[in-house]
């Protein structure tokens, strides 16, 4: 998740059933546990390790003691192995949510400094799983893919409008669109849902980390919808060169005292390119409210835009 330590921090990761609107039955079942047990409890690690006999149960006894004396750990019950000897599983509860940032340093915590230390030399592996060590596994996997996808989406880009117009401004320009675009939508995003911004208005009442997918899908729609956008030249001119082609401006000169139609110009592709403003004023008034038909929703993962046909 290092990736997103800039300003603004976009914590990813996954929200527990603690985020979900009040009244809800996975809500009432969290704060049931959470106010009977710990926090934890909505979210408990699993140990798992091969088993070659009584003296790995030994060495992962050892490994539950010393799991039980690490800070943040409720609860490390002792080894169990199944009916058939071969596998053996240790149940661990954090003190902390399943959402929290504490349980995500107990994770590495565990792997990184208790298992290596208390089973030194044994030869066993033992691996930290569970749902909530997943979905901490794939917002860090999502967090180290996501500016490679973006240097590679906008490069690409920049590339493309290179070769189309032949100018090193228009790409520039593009890329900086794209970045400013992305930035600030992931800075609403922080606002809303990490900062508590607002978030009433829309029905959360509890902040956390962001959706692991959500960085990653959320630039791939504002990439398209800026380049949709903007996408249309304004004016078709001769031989298929873009307006802002250094080689246009013969046509550009033979736009202005004809009135809007320039030579080699039909009349419908005039009438057709002068209503492209209004086409793209369409476009990003669906667009906008596609999106804003998901605030309303009370679920921190936002539904999609919904058929009348679904309910």
């Amino acid at each position: 998740m290092e990736p997103f330590r800039a300003a603004p921090p976009v914590a990813v990761g996954s929200s527990d059933a603690g985020s979900n609107p009040k009244g809800s039955t996975t809500r009432e079942a969290y704060d049931l546990i959470t106010d009977g047990f710990r926090p934890g409890f909505n979210g408990p690690l699993l140990l798992v390790s091969e088993v070659r006999g009584p003296a790995d149960l030994d060495a992962l006894g050892r490994l539950a003691t010393a799991v039980q004396q690490t800070p943040g750990v409720v609860l490390a019950a002792p080894p169990m192995p199944n009916q058939t000897g071969d596998t053996a599983v240790l149940f661990v509860v954090p003190a902390t949510a399943p959402q929290s940032v504490e349980t995500e340093e107990l994770i590495d915590r565990l792997r990184d400094e208790v298992v290596p230390a208390a089973l030194g030399g044994s030869g066993l592996e033992v691996n930290v799983g569970g749902v909530t060590a997943i979905y901490n596994d794939l917002g860090d996997i999502l967090g180290r893919r996501l500016p490679v996808f973006m240097a590679v989406v906008i490069g690409l880009s920049f590339l493309l409008l290179l070769v189309v117009f032949r100018s090193v401004l228009v790409p520039v320009k593009a890329a900086l669109m794209n970045l400013l675009s992305i930035g600030a939508a992931y800075g609403v995003i922080v606002a809303v849902f990490q900062w508590g911004w607002l978030n009433e208005l829309i029905g959360v009442d509890r902040t956390g980390p962001i959706q692991s997918f959500a960085p990653m899908m959320l630039f791939a729609i504002l990439f398209g919808a800026v380049h949709g956008l903007r996408g249309v030249p304004h004016l078709p001119h001769p031989r298929g060169v873009p307006a802002r082609h250094p080689t246009s401006r013969r046509t550009t000169r033979l736009w202005r005292p004809t009135g809007g139609v320039c030579a080699g110009t039909s009349r419908d592709e005039a009438a057709g390119r002068a209503g492209a403003p209004r086409r793209r004023q369409r476009a990003g008034s669906q667009l906008s409210s596609s999106m804003t038909r998901t605030a309303p929703q009370q679920d921190r993962t936002a539904e999609g835009p919904r058929s009348p046909a679904w309910g």
